[in-house]
């Protein structure tokens, strides 16, 4: 429902306090049922925020848990079972710069499309948003 991207810059890294300001206002705004995260770099701030009890916080695996995630998206996609308003230009955008990557019938990666380099975050963001959802029962 929100998309919020932040890029860093070849002189400035993301300041991380603005996705945790972000984290928690939505958090506390709206029903979150869970926030997913990629451990690589959030697991210091998702563990302080669940400590801290603003919301329940889930690791979401990027091996074969993100591939069957990639696949179920991309089939949703397919299927007209998931949509997107077009009020989130920056969503559509890592949409477009996203590719397929087949690893197995039922596996897929969403990866670069080649040659462009261009960001595709906020895309796998939408895949693990769209598989917890869909686990939970509420998407």
């Amino acid at each position: 429902r929100f998309v919020r991207i932040w890029t860093p810059t070849r002189t400035h890294k993301v300041d991380f306090s603005e996705p945790e300001a972000f984290l928690r206002e939505i958090c506390t705004q709206y029903a979150v049922v869970e926030v997913a995260y990629d451990a690589y770099m959030l697991v210091d701030m998702a563990q302080r925020l669940q400590r801290e009890g603003v919301g329940w916080f889930r690791s979401f695996a990027q091996g074969a848990d993100r591939a069957r995630a990639d696949k179920q998206l991309y089939d949703n996609i397919m299927e007209r079972r998931i949509h997107h308003a077009g009020d989130q230009p920056e969503l559509a955008q890592h949409i477009a710069n996203a590719d397929r990557k087949p690893e197995q019938e039922i596996l897929m990666r969403i990866v670069k499309r080649e040659m462009t380099g261009k960001p595709i975050d906020a895309c796998i963001a939408l895949s693990m948003c769209n598989a917890e959802a869909r686990r939970l029962n509420i998407g």
